[in-house]
C-alpha cells in the first residue's frame, strides 16, 4: 500500500515538472496558416533562408496588417543590405553617403592598414547581413545554413519606450535561434516605409528628422544580431560626439551618426563600425538616392537628394 502511495505521488510529481511552463521569453511556434493574404509561408521561407516566420504566420501572433508591413520592410531591408554586392570596388568609399555616415573617402581610409582593415569589414558586416537573411549563411562558399532569426510581435515585454523593434539576444537553451520582436511604434502611422517616401518626396525631412522610417528600423536592429557572424558586437554606442566633449550621448538619429563620424578632425572615426545606427543612415540614404534616380550608380556621384543639407555639411 504504502509503495502504490509513493509510486503514485512519483508520478505526480514527475508530472507536475514535465509541463512546459509559459514564460514570456519563450517562443514555442504553434499552429499558423500556410497563407495569409497573398503570402505564402512556404514561398517567405525560400526567399529568406535566414528568417523564421513561423510565429508571425501565426494570427493570434501578428494580425494581418502587421503582417504585411512586416514582410514589405523586410524585402525592403533585403534591397537595401545589397548596396555592398552591387558597387564596384572604390566607388562605394567615395559617395556621399560613405563620407556622411561612415566619415571621409576612400583615400583616407587607405591612409593606414588599421584604417584600410576597418573599411572592409564595414563592407563585410552589411554583406554579412544580407547574405544571411537571404540565404541563412555569411555567403561563405560551403558555409552550412545556421539557426534562424525568429520575427515576432510577442513578447513585447522585451520593448522599451518608443523603441520600433528589438534584437533580443539568445538567452538559454530553450531559446538558441534569437529574435527580433517588432514593437508597437513600428506599426504607428506616424511611422513611414521606403515606398511612402518615394511616393511623397516632401516626408523625407520629417522621416528623417523624427527616425521614423520602418527599413532603418529593420536593419539597425539586423545590425545586432551576432549569429549574423560580426567579427565584433555592433551595439548602440554612447560616446562624445567630438574629441573635446564634455557629455557622452546615445549616437543615434540622422545628426549624431554624421557628427560622430567626424569626431576626429583629419581622419575616420574606427568606431563607427560599432553603431548600428550609422550602417543604418548609410544604407537608407544610399537606397533613397538611388530609387529616387532609377540607377544604382548615381547616387555614388552627386549628394543625396532628399538630404540637401548634407551639401552644405560637406
Amino acid at each position: 500500500m504504502y509503495t502504490s502511495i509513493i509510486l503514485l505521488c512519483a508520478l505526480h510529481f514527475a508530472s507536475i515538472w514535465a509541463t512546459p511552463v509559459s514564460s514570456p521569453e519563450v517562443l514555442v511556434p504553434r499552429e499558423f496558416k500556410e497563407q495569409r493574404m497573398d503570402y505564402k509561408f512556404s514561398d517567405l521561407t525560400n526567399e529568406f533562408k535566414g528568417i523564421d516566420w513561423r510565429m508571425v504566420f501565426r494570427t493570434e501572433d501578428c494580425n494581418d496588417t502587421q503582417l504585411d508591413r512586416i514582410i514589405k520592410v523586410t524585402r525592403n531591408a533585403a534591397s537595401m543590405l545589397g548596396v555592398v554586392d552591387k558597387a564596384t570596388n572604390g566607388v562605394l568609399e567615395y559617395s556621399e553617403a560613405w563620407k556622411a555616415y561612415f566619415g571621409f573617402d576612400l583615400v583616407a581610409w587607405q591612409s593606414s592598414q588599421t584604417l584600410r582593415n576597418q573599411s572592409i569589414q564595414l563592407q563585410r558586416n552589411i554583406q554579412l547581413a544580407s547574405k544571411y537573411a537571404k540565404a541563412g549563411r555569411g555567403g561563405v562558399k560551403g558555409e552550412k545554413v545556421r539557426t534562424k532569426v525568429t520575427f515576432t510581435c510577442q513578447y513585447q515585454s522585451s520593448c522599451f519606450k518608443n523603441a520600433g523593434a528589438v534584437a533580443v539576444r539568445p538567452r538559454a537553451t530553450h531559446d538558441l535561434q534569437g529574435r527580433i520582436v517588432f514593437c508597437p511604434p513600428f506599426f504607428d502611422k506616424k511611422t513611414k516605409t521606403l515606398d511612402d517616401v518615394l511616393k511623397t518626396p516632401k516626408l523625407a525631412s520629417e522621416v528623417f528628422e523624427m527616425n521614423k522610417l520602418a527599413e532603418r528600423i529593420l536593419i539597425h536592429e539586423f545590425m545586432h544580431v551576432e549569429k549574423f557572424g560580426f567579427a565584433e558586437h555592433i551595439g548602440d554606442v554612447t560616446a562624445k560626439l567630438h574629441e573635446n566633449d564634455r557629455t557622452i550621448v546615445p549616437v543615434y538619429g540622422e545628426s549624431r551618426c554624421y557628427e560622430y563620424a567626424r569626431r576626429y578632425d583629419r581622419k575616420p572615426n574606427p568606431d563607427v563600425i560599432l553603431n548600428a545606427d550609422n550602417y543604418a543612415w548609410f544604407l537608407l540614404v544610399s537606397q533613397v538616392r538611388a530609387k529616387r534616380r532609377g540607377n544604382w550608380l548615381v547616387y555614388f556621384i552627386d549628394v543625396c537628394a532628399c538630404l540637401p543639407e548634407l551639401s552644405a555639411r560637406n
